[in-house]
């Protein structure tokens, strides 16, 4: 879901997958960008700059524990190269 006005997606900042908008902002909901390969969402009340919040993220630190569900981690071995 974009417009002409929508920025490209940056890579997910977790596992490096794409990202697509599930839904753009209006002034009654939220922008919603989620990684189509591990899940990961970022949901932004902003209804302009579409993408930036998703795009200015950092990925985790070396001491960052993300707890992920088997069924995701199953996922993510099947669909990339992640070991």
């Amino acid at each position: 879901m974009t417009n002409e006005n929508t920025p490209k997606l940056l890579p997910c900042p977790f596992c490096g997958g794409d990202a697509e908008f599930e839904r753009l902002g209006t002034r009654m909901q939220s922008t919603i960008v989620a990684c189509q390969c591990c899940g990961a969402t970022q949901e932004c009340g902003l209804t302009y700059d579409y993408g930036d919040v998703w795009n200015t993220r950092t990925a985790p630190t070396s001491d960052t524990h993300v707890i992920i569900s088997r069924e995701v981690l199953e996922l993510m071995k099947q669909t990339t190269d992640f070991k």
